[in-house]
Formats: C-alpha cells, structure tokens, sequence
C-alpha cells in the first residue's frame, strides 16, 4: 500500500515542488514520523508511511501557500484522505498514527523550508528551517531524556 500511495502522491509533489525539493520533504518526514514514533508510541515503527503522510503535509502546505489553485484541483480529496486515514489509524489496532502525524507534521514545515519554486521566500525558508532544527532537536532530547 505504501508504493501505491507513493506513486500517487509521491509524483504529485514532486511534480509542484520538483525533484530536489521533492527529496528533502520526502526525508525530512520520514526522520519526522519515526521521531512522532518513538516520542508517542510504545514501539518505535520506522517505514515509509510516515514519509508518504510527509507528501501529504507538502500538499497541505501547497494549499496554505496557493489555495485557490489547491482547492480546484485537488484539495478536497487530500484533506478526505489525510482525515480518513487519521480515523483510521485511531479504530485499526496496531497502526502508528503518531508515526504518521510526526510525518506529515514534518512534510509541512520540510515544504516550507525548501519553498515552492516559483514563490520562494528566504526569509520564510529560514523560519521554517529554524522551527524544523528546534523541533527534531527538542524532540530527540526530550525523547532521550525525559521519555520513559
């Protein structure tokens, strides 16, 4: 299921935020949805489905940024989707949804790091590299240290 997903949503964002970028989000929220895993689950699950819900938070954040274009094209059926799939994770046993929350939580602020390749701002780029550097950060230590 997960290549399926990613062949879906995975070409989409990269066709709007290009390969490169496309890369750093898809990353960026893998890290992220392990980091959710291991801060909020009691089994540590790492795997692509948190990096695919990254892919979605960077179609959110495309919507943030470009919301008519979003909203007459696809964002309808991406809002259903991440909310079916929340749903989902809560009623089936044994699905991480802190893994997928983690990601798609990171794929939002990763696509707000690396921008939108025809409105791109630096300033805006760097809040959201600050707020992902302090959020990974933060986590990890307090998972470390504090997490029983």
């Amino acid at each position: 299921m997960n290549s399926i997903a990613l062949y879906y949503v995975g070409t989409v964002v990269e066709r709007i935020y290009g390969s490169s970028r496309f890369l750093l989000i898809y990353l960026i929220a893998g890290v992220s949805g392990t980091i959710g895993s291991f801060l909020f689950s009691p089994t540590i699950s790492a795997g692509a489905s948190g990096a695919i819900f990254g892919c979605f938070g960077a179609l959110l954040f495309f919507g943030y940024k470009s919301p008519k274009i979003f909203f007459d094209t696809l964002g309808t059926n991406v809002i259903m989707l991440v909310l079916f799939n929340i749903v989902f994770g809560f009623v089936v046993p044994g699905i991480d949804n802190a893994g997928h929350l983690g990601g798609l939580i990171g794929g939002f602020v990763a696509a707000g790091a690396v921008q939108l390749p025809k409105n791109q701002s630096k300033r805006a780029s760097l809040v959201y590299i600050v707020i992902l550097i302090i959020g990974i950060g933060s986590s990890l230590f307090y998972g470390y240290n504090y997490k029983s």
